[in-house]
């Protein structure tokens, strides 16, 4: 089958997408539990993106043996916090929905609560309706 003019930036970009999937994927953050959980896991300190759609729910649960610490949620790189969760204690979950489609990221504090404690984050792609 031969590509035309117009399905070649297509093309691409779904290449794009498949190598950045590959490249990324290995390195996990999360587990995604179930369609809409996310796990937060001990000892990761990556950033992975989890693509889901605005007004969606999402259940954040903490799957560390220790408490996580400083829970913040940031829309993008921003250094400003929509959220903040002082503690969130192991097994506990929280349920969030966000309303705007765009780069959100929820980054926090596991350990003993000392210097060596690790950060991990995990960033959300909340993409429109039209956009899958």
């Amino acid at each position: 089958m031969q590509t035309t003019y117009a399905q070649a930036p297509l093309k691409r970009a779904a290449k794009f997408v498949i190598a950045f999937m590959l490249l990324v994927a290995p390195a996990t953050a999360y587990a995604v539990v179930g369609p809409q959980t996310v796990s937060l896991i001990q000892g990761t300190q990556t950033t992975q993106v989890l693509q889901l759609y605005p007004n969606s729910s999402l259940t954040l649960r903490n799957d560390h043996e220790s408490s996580l610490r400083n829970i913040r949620i940031s829309k993008g790189n921003s250094a400003g916090k929509i959220l903040e969760i002082a503690s969130m204690q192991p097994g506990q979950s929280i349920n969030l929905s966000f309303s705007k489609s765009g780069l959100y990221r929820i980054c926090y504090l596991s350990g003993t609560g000392t210097a060596s404690d690790s950060k991990s984050c995990v960033l959300l792609n909340l993409l429109e309706a039209s956009e899958v």
